[in-house]
């Protein structure tokens, strides 16, 4: 079994490597809407960030809003992944928004690779994107 529950309605999966070098799957939450915060969005940016790190997610993150009609095969979502910046209220207020905007359908987090942290940044920009 490689999904545990980290908390009632968080279940999450562990990074997948070969060879400690090649990700086949990133580390992995998925958030019931059962427990997304009934609070005005400004109240809902700390619990998000009290939730992400009590089940110690990284910093950077990328979300997406599961369909509650979701089907196994090609990931379905509302929207692209968006990036989330843990340090960064203004990407939790995203999250937080679409929490609140999509209140019946699951929250997919991924953990970002390579993540900043990982980045030469010295002689070139690295730009990291997520595709669908």
């Amino acid at each position: 079994k490689t999904a545990k529950d980290v908390a009632l309605g968080i279940t999450s999966w562990p990074r997948i490597t070969i060879e400690k070098s090649l990700v086949i799957m990133r580390r992995a939450w998925r958030i019931e809407p059962e427990i997304f915060p009934k609070l005005p969005v400004e109240d809902a940016i700390a619990f998000w960030i009290k939730t992400c790190r009590d089940c110690k997610m990284p910093d950077h993150l990328f979300f997406s809003m599961i369909p509650q009609t979701y089907q196994p095969g090609p990931k379905q979502s509302h929207e692209k992944p968006q990036y989330l910046d843990l340090s960064a209220p203004i990407t939790v207020e995203l999250l937080a928004r679409n929490s609140a905007k999509y209140p019946s359908d699951a929250l997919w987090i991924e953990e970002m690779l390579p993540s900043p942290d990982m980045l030469e940044t010295e002689y070139a920009t690295e730009w990291v994107v997520e595709f669908r």
